[in-house]
């Protein structure tokens, strides 16, 4: 019997189970059935965690993209009132420390990664990094704010 990667896991197994199911492409279009290996103790992790994916990977890319134009389009906006005097250059230090924590808690709550790095880690680990990666930049995000007013 030919051994296959676990998915979730990321070990090989000759245990692993064929699973079905919609799958998305990165920008979360063309919705497609695809076939997944688990191992059986995994596979209602991985039903659950694709069931998520699906429902929100738009919401995720909507709200990572909107808040990096928002942030982007404001100071555009803002810098000549700063230069001028008008206003305070913290009003864009303390939104641009808002808007990255902003970012940080989306991955945090929607910890979706890469498909090259669950291929490499799995999506048990993935998920895990993502949590991390998204603390950290809520971390950087407040740091900004905190290392400004100090």
């Amino acid at each position: 019997m030919n051994k296959q990667r676990c998915i979730w896991t990321n070990r090989e197994s000759e245990q692993v189970k064929e699973v079905k199911l919609l799958s998305l492409d990165r920008l979360g279009r063309n919705p497609s059935e695809k076939s997944f290996y688990v191992l059986p103790e995994h596979e209602q992790e991985l039903r659950e965690f694709n069931d998520s994916f699906i429902r929100y990977s738009h919401l995720f890319l909507k709200l990572v993209l909107g808040i990096t134009v928002l942030m982007t389009v404001f100071s555009l906006i803002l810098v000549p009132f700063v230069l001028s005097d008008f206003i305070s250059e913290s009003v864009i230090v303390l939104m641009a420390g808002a808007g990255t924590m902003l970012i940080g808690c989306t991955i945090l709550v929607l910890p979706f990664s890469t498909p090259e790095t669950v291929g490499m880690l799995g999506l048990k680990k993935s998920i895990l990094i993502a949590r991390i990666a998204g603390a950290a930049v809520i971390l950087i995000g407040a740091g900004f704010i905190w290392f400004y007013y100090m």
